[in-house]
């Protein structure tokens, strides 16, 4: 009787085959990993143009003065970091908020949004316009990467939005 010959992978085989694996998983993963951070840049820049633009909208339809401004902490207040839930509210922005007040709420980013201006409010008037509430919006990924650049939101006097680009890339935090 002949002895059946027993096929598989040797340890040898294993070991190079998990070592290739783990290059590629190194060489890839820094390339994933901006993608995603990317990603989450250009979703937080879609957000606050979504609030910005929703709010001239509001003041203009409703004939009264709206504002757009960072919810502090998990009150109904204003903060000053914009990359936190952005709330747009009619009437003024004494603090705390209510709630019948509030148009809509978006949630948290996961980005980092800095105004230049550094208030915590954009306010519209009933004819859309943001005088001495207009500024620029820097809106960078959250972690580390220094390149891609960062897009810049601009808000004019007049209430209106362009989007930048600056291929210099964002400081990291």
């Amino acid at each position: 009787m002949a002895a059946s010959a027993q096929r598989g992978t040797t340890l040898l085989e294993l070991l190079v085959a998990l070592a290739l694996v783990a290059l590629l998983a190194s060489v890839g993963y820094p390339h994933m990993r901006g993608l995603t951070e990317r990603s989450a840049q250009r979703a937080a820049l879609s957000q606050l143009q979504s609030a910005l633009t929703l709010a001239r909208h509001t003041a203009i339809t409703r004939s009264e003065r709206v504002f757009v401004c960072p919810r502090a902490g998990s009150a109904n207040a204003c903060g000053l970091d914009w990359s936190r839930t952005l709330l747009v509210v009619t009437g003024d922005t004494r603090a705390p908020l209510p709630a019948e007040r509030i148009v809509r709420a978006l949630p948290d980013s996961d980005a980092r949004i800095t105004y230049n201006r550094g208030w915590r409010r954009v306010r519209f008037s009933p004819l859309g316009h943001s005088s001495g509430h207009n500024g620029t919006f820097t809106v960078c990924p959250a972690g580390n990467v220094t390149s891609g650049g960062n897009n810049t939101l601009v808000l004019s006097q007049l209430g209106r939005i362009r989007v930048t680009h600056t291929p210099d890339g964002c400081a990291a935090s």
